[in-house]
């Protein structure tokens, strides 16, 4: 479902947040409090992190798990102090995922589940792509075969595009 997670992440965030569990305007730190990132000075603020405005990078690292990509980020310096520009940044709803695992107590897939696809009564889907869901009955996604021959032919085959394990909360 690629980047719709994000959308489910803050849907979860806002539940939390209706719960009285979740302060939009506190810092990241005071439920992360490992979190750091360089950010000229000025704390990074939940909402801010909800509405690309904190600064952070988009994919910092090539890391595999979202957690490690966002301790990552202590080497890292925002593209701008936060509240100040708008940019898209993936590390940031990394960011809000690992929010919604510390405070619901389980991992931010569990909690999707349990918090959007459960009370949705899908239950076929799920947040995350893995070789077993992937085999089950899901749609197959395609992609030009030949994507770097320049210029592209007129009708370009198509092939089935490989499947690959995906646990994120930014996509």
């Amino acid at each position: 479902i690629g980047s719709i997670t994000k959308s489910m992440t803050a849907l979860s965030l806002m539940q939390l947040r209706d719960e009285g569990r979740l302060n939009l305007d506190a810092t990241v730190k005071t439920y992360l409090p490992w979190f750091s990132i360089d950010s000229h000075g000025k704390p990074i603020l939940v909402h801010q992190i909800l509405s690309h405005t904190a600064g952070l990078p988009d994919d910092f690292t090539s890391e595999n798990s979202y957690l490690y990509a966002i301790v990552a980020l202590r080497n890292a310096k925002t593209l701008f102090p936060p509240s100040t520009a708008w940019s898209y940044s993936n590390d940031g709803f990394a960011t809000a995922g690992a929010i919604l695992a510390r405070l619901d107590a389980r991992w931010w897939s569990q909690s999707l589940q349990a918090r959007v696809f459960d009370q949705l009564g899908m239950t076929a889907s799920s947040p995350v792509f893995s070789t077993e869901i992937m085999a089950d009955n899901t749609a197959v996604g395609y992609q030009w075969r030949d994507s770097d021959v320049a210029p592209s032919p007129l009708h370009p085959p198509l092939v089935p595009s490989p499947s690959f394990d995906f646990v994120d909360p930014a996509g």
